[in-house]
């Protein structure tokens, strides 16, 4: 390993553009090696933006180059085959999520990386989040923990990059405009990405009985691609779930609740909801017990730097108090990249382990095989 190491994005969409390549280049110990993406013109823009003359149409490509000495992964869709392909040919790994899209590709990811001496790490970025660290601090210290329930509004993705200079597949660069499609619109356009082609396919797989439901498909896909962030974040703060007790799926897999078991009988309510039109995100992770209550509040996912809030509360007979803190204003995203790089040097292995990813798919399944 050279001193500086040598890391190629593959996928050059909006998540690579706003922070993992920002961060790939401000760091010192770390050098934009490569680019691969199969938009020629998003792969030629962001090159030339970065001055990177190495580019590839795919990751097979890009692999072969033996200088190279580990991806970024954060191209569309599931990662089973780019994670193998890059564990084959010797490279290390960090992947956005999800990992693999269902439990069967995930324990094949596993395989390759049970044969392999290389770092893989899941793009788990909220765990890196200095907020994170200091609630799971206060949180030891409750005297019990009686419920927990986790939020998220989601507004549209657009009004969070909507800051940001994107490069898009006609190689101009949007800013993203904020007229966005009526709601029938929206709706149809995700259950045709849910419920179709291959990614349907391996929906099925873990859908069980269910399998074919437009709905559950879209809901499948959601808690892979998003509501993942929220279940690796109960399992961080909780410990691995006991059972999903029960779970509703409405407005056509827009909006999932689960109701979950964690140990010591802790009952938490999983919530996410797409609601696109207000321009203002929420997620929350409000923990109760008898005495203490602790919030967590999380901002839109792509502002950089903004930090996550945690507020607590305690108190003595008649007296209450509130203390709202403001642990760092430390991006999640960089901190994820320093523990990448920090695994690959040191062996000291980060959050977002495959064992991790393996127990939310099995999850994931568990949350829509509890629907009715």
């Amino acid at each position: 390993m050279t001193d500086s190491l040598r890391i190629g994005v593959i996928g050059c969409g909006g998540i690579a553009q706003i922070m993992h390549l920002p961060h790939l280049v401000e760091t010192p110990g770390l050098t934009l090696h490569s680019l691969a993406d199969t938009n020629p013109t998003v792969l030629n823009a962001v090159g030339d933006r970065y001055g990177v003359t190495a580019r590839y149409a795919t990751w097979r490509e890009m692999l072969a180059d033996d200088a190279l000495e580990a991806v970024v992964i954060c191209h569309g869709g599931s990662h089973r085959d780019s994670v193998i392909d890059a564990l084959d040919a010797g490279k290390h790994v960090l992947v956005e999520k999800p990992l693999a899209w269902n439990v069967r590709e995930t324990r094949e990811v596993a395989a390759a990386a049970a044969r392999s001496d290389r770092v893989v790490q899941v793009g788990y970025h909220k765990l890196h989040d200095p907020a994170f660290a200091y609630a799971k601090r206060e949180l030891a210290a409750f005297d019990d923990l009686a419920y927990v329930d986790c939020t998220v509004l989601h507004a549209a993705d657009e009004f969070n990059r909507a800051p940001y200079a994107v490069i898009v597949g006609s190689g101009q660069t949007s800013q993203f405009n904020y007229d966005l499609p009526e709601w029938d619109a929206i709706q149809s356009g995700t259950a045709r990405g849910f419920s179709s082609g291959p990614i349907a396919a391996l929906s099925d797989e873990g859908l069980g009985d269910h399998a074919g439901n437009v709905s559950l498909q879209v809901a499948f896909g959601l808690l892979t691609v998003s509501v993942i962030h929220q279940i690796y974040m109960l399992f961080g703060l909780l410990g691995d779930p006991v059972r999903v007790m029960h779970t509703e799926v409405w407005r056509q897999g827009m909006s999932i609740s689960a109701l979950i078991e964690f140990p010591g009988q802790v009952h938490c309510t999983l919530n996410w909801h797409n609601l696109p039109y207000l321009n203002d995100y929420r997620e929350t992770y409000s923990l109760a017990g008898n005495r203490q209550r602790l919030r967590l509040e999380f901002p839109g996912p792509y502002y950089r730097n903004l930090p996550t809030p945690v507020v607590l509360q305690g108190g003595a007979g008649e007296l209450s108090w509130e203390k709202r803190v403001t642990v760092s204003y430390r991006e999640a995203f960089h901190n994820e990249l320093l523990a990448f790089a920090r695994a690959i040097r040191t062996g000291q292995r980060a959050p977002g382990t495959v064992d991790d990813a393996l127990r939310h798919a099995q999850f994931i399944e568990d949350i829509l095989r509890a629907v009715p």
